[in-house]
């Protein structure tokens, strides 16, 4: 799971949501302490905290807008986990001001557990609320649920540590609860629901069968050839549909797939239809008659044209496609397997894993597996500020290893280097910029150092990102090799504002190679630009020729680099999403921030004369990768501490 520190406001981190008044009237006072997504990418879960409460409907409207606003139509949920500092509530008041949003809550994930806490009554001591329920075989076996629910309320939530004891007593039957009627209300209303849903859609398919005008005719398709009535058209790309559009045609792959038998012994089958670009879900009615040939042509992972129409789901309100006319196989999108097939392969030496705080979304095991299976001798890890993915790099080598498949694992970060003039205070250093700067481990030395570096940089020098003073890395220097990194590292910003040959002398020494992106990376120069200017595609690759021209004039190596944030070029949708989530106004424009192949990162610098780009893209990367030795990020002992008598005293 990716993880997201943010330390900001609401408002700060998601300035145009559009909810609730008062959750938008007090956006500036909830804190939003970090944003975490699952590996699988299906699960947007926000941490907030505020110093005061939030009532329960007003956080699932939350849910629902974040959702809404920044997740259509993609398979994410969205969760908000919300915490309290209530200085001046005592528990009692705090369990008063709260008790519509418990039932809400209870009455959404558990009917019995809702009605029990419904009809009790509490009653508080200073640490301790005793809830008197109904003696009754529903508290019996429902009550301690119910008990455990509310201290993890009081503890998590609301900030309380509270007890949390079931007392049962006798009372007046009318008062009771009746569990069988509840559950008997429960299924006649799960079974209602069905049924409405059923007929309508049934009802719609058949308008929908239906030929509304006398020339147009419906061919039913065999069973050989799909399922239902066939249709002609081109589809619709899935992130261009929209409720109201009547009957349309999609293509894509089923990715998930699920059946369930309804009361009447008719069937749903509900899928999520992919084209790479977005993703939908897709509900079938049927007659148990009609499942063989259906299931012939929905299977997961298999590829599919449809007619269907597009509406919001009456109970979770997403848009689905539903009133499904016909469906046939289709042809798989045309996804080449991208392979690197260079007679001498290229080595990546700056990559982010989802370690980089919510800015990039490939596990460190996907990288390494692809980067061995298209036959790099060696791969880097350069995470924003931080090691943590180090461990599972150096468990993912091992497993290679024992595959035969040997690849070196270059241990680094891209670290945030302030330039502290002699004199300047700590508070100083605090508020100076920062440039990018990768920072590679070549031997054990250099990996302590690279620790220490980490270390100082998040304990001492903390603001927003953690920053390296240049001082503290020429004294660290030993063992480490420094490139110049993107577009903000130093040497690329001085580019920007026309430095001095002299000045762009100086940077260039104090980095053992300079370091060269494709053009698109940097493609927000010609649209938004820099400091009021405008770049033309024509100056980017002056700056790229330019910083070949100091390579050779200081005898640096110059290595092209992706700057890799994921995997696929498809796969830029991820980031697109969770930028959009953050505030970011050009969330939509995202450089194609993924792994290449040798071929690809040639054709990238097709501007270049051959030799040059074959000096980039693969002579030097091998050349600085060859400088790095095989290490192992953790000590094997683990180096526990030893203290005198302490195996005699336990």
């Amino acid at each position: 799971m990716a993880d997201k520190e943010t330390g900001k406001t609401l408002q700060e981190t998601m300035p145009d949501l559009r909810t609730v008044s008062f959750i938008t009237e007090n956006a500036d006072r909830i804190m939003i302490e970090k944003m975490t997504m699952t590996r699988s990418r299906d699960r947007l879960r926000i941490y907030l905290h505020a110093p005061f409460l939030i009532q329960k409907k007003d956080i699932y409207a939350m849910e629902a807008a974040v959702k809404k606003q920044y997740f259509r139509n993609k398979p994410v949920r969205v969760e908000v986990r919300e915490r309290f500092h209530l200085a001046d509530m005592t528990p009692r008041a705090a369990y008063l001001a709260y008790r519509e949003s418990l039932l809400l809550e209870l009455k959404t994930n558990s009917l019995f557990a809702y009605n029990l806490f419904r009809g009790a009554e509490p009653e508080f001591t200073d640490s301790a609320l005793m809830l008197k329920l109904p003696d009754s075989l529903l508290a019996a076996t429902r009550g301690e649920e119910l008990a455990e629910y509310l201290r993890n309320v009081f503890r998590d939530r609301l900030g309380f540590d509270l007890s949390v004891r079931i007392k049962k007593q006798l009372v007046q039957a009318a008062s009771e609860p009746d569990a069988g009627l509840e559950q008997e209300i429960a299924r006649v209303t799960a079974l209602y629901r069905e049924k409405q849903e059923e007929e309508r859609a049934s009802r719609a398919a058949e308008q929908t069968a239906a030929p509304k005008k006398k020339h147009e005719k419906k061919t039913k398709l065999t069973a050989s050839r799909g399922f239902g009535y066939d249709f002609e058209g081109e589809p619709v790309p899935l992130d261009k549909i929209e409720e109201g559009m009547g009957p349309i045609v999609v293509q894509g792959q089923i990715i998930a797939l699920d059946m369930r038998v309804l009361s009447t012994g008719n069937l749903l089958y509900s899928f999520v239809l992919t084209d790479r670009r977005d993703s939908i879900r897709v509900k079938v009615f049927i007659k148990p008659e009609d499942q063989e040939n259906l299931e012939a042509y929905i299977k997961k992972d298999t590829y599919v044209a449809l007619k269907a129409e597009p509406e919001a789901d009456r109970y979770d309100h997403e848009l689905t496609l539903s009133h499904v006319s016909g469906i046939r196989p289709a042809e798989a999108a045309e996804k080449k397997e991208r392979k690197d097939q260079a007679p001498v392969k290229r080595v990546e030496l700056h990559a982010h894993t989802q370690m980089s705080e919510m800015d990039a979304f490939t596990h460190v095991d996907e990288y390494i597996e692809r980067a061995a299976e298209w036959g790099h001798k060696a791969v880097a890890v350069t995470d924003h500020g931080v090691v943590q993915s180090f461990p599972d790099a150096f468990h993912k080598w091992q497993s290679l290893r024992k595959k035969g498949k040997d690849i070196k694992i270059l241990y680094g970060c891209e670290g945030y280097l302030v330039d502290d003039a002699p004199g300047m205070s700590k508070e100083e250093i605090l508020q100076a910029p920062t440039y990018h700067i990768i920072i590679l481990a070549k031997n054990e030395t250099g990996r302590v150092n690279l620790y220490r570096l980490v270390s100082e940089s998040h304990l001492n020098y903390f603001r927003r990102r953690p920053r390296i003073p240049r001082s503290l890395l020429t004294e660290c220097r030993e063992g480490l090799i420094l490139g110049s990194a993107c577009e903000a590292g130093e040497l690329y910003r001085a580019l920007l504002r026309d430095a001095s040959e002299e000045e762009l002398a100086k940077i260039v020494s104090f980095y053992d190679y300079l370091e060269v992106q494709p053009l698109g990376n940097n493609a927000y120069l010609t649209r938004t630009g820099r400091n009021g200017r405008i770049y033309t595609q024509a100056e980017l690759e002056g700056f790229v020729r330019k910083i070949l021209e100091l390579g050779r004039q200081f005898a640096k190596p110059v290595a092209a680099t992706c700057d890799v944030h994921f995997l696929n070029p498809e796969d830029e949708v991820y980031r697109r999403i969770v930028q959009k989530g953050q505030g970011f106004a050009d969330a939509d424009s995202q450089p194609p921030l993924y792994f290449r192949t040798t071929e690809e990162m040639m054709a990238e610098f097709a501007f270049l004369d051959y030799s040059e780009a074959k000096q980039i893209v693969v002579d030097d990367p091998n050349r600085i990768a060859d400088w790095c030795e095989v290490i192992e990020p953790v000590r094997p002992d683990k180096c526990p501490p030893k203290i005198e008598g302490s195996e005699e005293e336990l």
